[in-house]
């Protein structure tokens, strides 16, 4: 099996990571999260992220929102497992997708080899079929916070910009808007 650890500069994330490599029949490959799309990744692979998120910090959360991407955008259906010092319970009021289910699992670091690698073992085999993709890309990647931001974009353009001037900006916030609702809001849909 091959896990492939996003590059984190926490040193439980690294630690965890060599440690693993000494695991035998694991693979373990670091990589940047711009170069993970020139791995050859197979859909058996497990994907871990640092969710970047520190108790007592208002820190980025770029491993969270990696996480999305990845599902949204790319398409992955690979299993994930995140990892934060923060609980999940506190880390899915603004990111529902960290919680458990198929596809991907939650743990909170610090832990043990032996907890982190039996979590392994119970995501390794649960790559998502295309309705589980489907639906965490409609219900927890982020949609409908971007929509809002599209809109509110949409809405200062008519303030900042005024009525009249109508042009290629405009017309491609409105194809970006239109092109993912029609996409993903199927619930919105009329029949």
């Amino acid at each position: 099996m091959k896990i492939i650890f996003i590059e984190s500069k926490s040193a439980f994330f690294g630690n965890l990571a060599e440690e693993l490599s000494n695991i035998k029949g694991l693979v373990v490959v670091k990589t940047a999260a711009d170069r993970l799309e020139a791995l050859k990744i197979s859909e058996k692979d497990v994907i871990v992220i640092d969710a970047g998120v520190k108790t007592g910090r208002d820190q980025s959360r770029k491993g969270l929102e990696l996480f999305q991407r990845l599902r949204r955008e790319r398409r992955y259906k690979n299993p994930v497992i995140v990892c934060s010092e923060v609980s999940v319970e506190e880390l899915s009021k603004r990111y529902s997708i960290v919680r458990s289910r198929t596809g991907n699992r939650f743990v909170q670091i610090p832990t043990l080899l032996d907890s982190f690698v039996e979590t392994l073992s119970q995501v390794a085999d649960e790559a998502l079929d295309d309705d589980g993709l489907e639906s965490i890309i409609r219900w927890d990647s982020g949609l409908e916070g971007e929509w809002s931001n599209l809109i509110h974009s949409l809405f200062h353009y008519f303030i900042d910009v005024g009525q009249c001037q109508i042009d290629s900006d405009f017309h491609s916030l409105i194809n970006k808007l239109t092109h993912s609702v029609s996409n993903w809001a199927i619930d919105r849909k009329r029949t």
